[in-house]
C-alpha cells in the first residue's frame, strides 16, 4: 500500500472518521506502523502522535487532532511537513 498509493492513502486503508480498521489500533501507533514500514524509496509514512502534535501546537501554532483518526488531519499534516521540507532544501527521502 504504501509503494504504491503513499502514505496518507496508507493511513486510510488504517482507519478514517475517527473509526479504526483494526480495533483497538490509534493513529499513534498506527503511524509508527507506516513509518517502519515505508519504502527506501518515495515519501515516507509520518509519525503522528501526542509528542509531535504537541510540539507543532506550541512551536509551530499548527494545530492536529493526533487522538482520531482522521485522513484530512494526515494529508494536513503530510503536506506541511514536506512542503517545510521543500522550502529548508531537504529532500523526502
Amino acid at each position: 500500500m504504501l509503494s504504491e498509493g503513499g502514505p496518507v492513502k496508507a493511513y486510510a486503508f488504517l482507519g478514517d472518521n475517527g473509526v479504526p480498521r483494526l480495533a483497538r489500533l490509534g493513529p499513534a501507533f498506527g503511524t509508527k506502523f507506516l513509518y517502519f514500514c515505508s519504502p527506501a524509496s518515495g515519501r515516507p509514512a509520518l509519525i503522528l502522535d501526542r509528542l509531535v502534535a504537541a510540539w507543532l501546537r506550541e512551536n509551530a501554532d499548527l494545530s492536529l487532532n493526533e487522538a482520531r483518526w482522521s485522513v484530512l488531519t494526515y494529508e494536513r499534516y503530510i503536506q506541511t511537513m514536506f512542503g517545510w521540507a521543500g522550502r529548508a532544501g531537504r529532500r523526502s527521502r
